[in-house]
This record gives C-alpha cells, structure tokens and sequence, in this order.
C-alpha cells in the first residue's frame, strides 16, 4: 500500500536496478587485438555457414568485412582497405580483408 494512495501496491523494496548499458567502442579509435580476432572469428563464422555470397565480385579481387556483411571489393589490397573503411566509418584495422580465391 502506498502512503499518499491506499489502492497503490508499492513494488517490493528488494527490486534491483536495471544493469548499466554496455560501453560502446569508438569505432574510429584503433582496436584491441581481442576486438580483431572476435571480427576474423565472426567472418570465419559466417564463411563456414554459408551467409557470405562472393557472387558478382570479379576473380582475383580482395574483399572488406565488416560488421556482418561485405563492404567493398576490390584487386588493389590497399586501396580497398582506405575506401571499405572510409565507407563503413571504421578504423582501417577493425575490416576483416581476405581474399577468397586462394584455396
């Protein structure tokens, strides 16, 4: 019961607070090497699985990964590393880059 309205339950005293939201990471700031390897493991993930298409990327080009999904591609290493990072608005070190022709 509640002091100002009889009618009211008040929720039990021993309710916790909802936990802190998790810091995020800058994305522009240069990253852990935990953070690399958790990006190369997710891509691996995702090769293994099947959920990354290399359908319309052109033999013998590299390709940028990121977040989930496939930036940009490219034949030139470095200039696909400048623009995929540019156009996902990341550190350059946060991509995965591989190239899928080898094997």
């Amino acid at each position: 019961m509640n002091a100002t309205d009889p009618t009211v339950i008040d929720p039990p005293a021993t309710t916790t607070p909802p936990p802190a939201p998790a810091p995020t990471a800058d994305l522009m700031s240069e990253p852990t090497f935990e953070e690399c390897i958790e990006e190369r493991n997710r891509y691996d993930n995702d090769l293994t699985a099947g959920r990354l298409s290399f359908a319309g990327i052109p033999e013998g080009h590299h390709v940028a990964y990121f977040g989930g999904r496939i930036i940009d591609h490219d034949a030139d290493y470095m200039t696909l590393q400048a623009r995929a990072a540019q156009a996902a608005g990341v550190h350059w070190a946060r991509l995965v880059i591989n190239y899928p022709w080898m094997w």
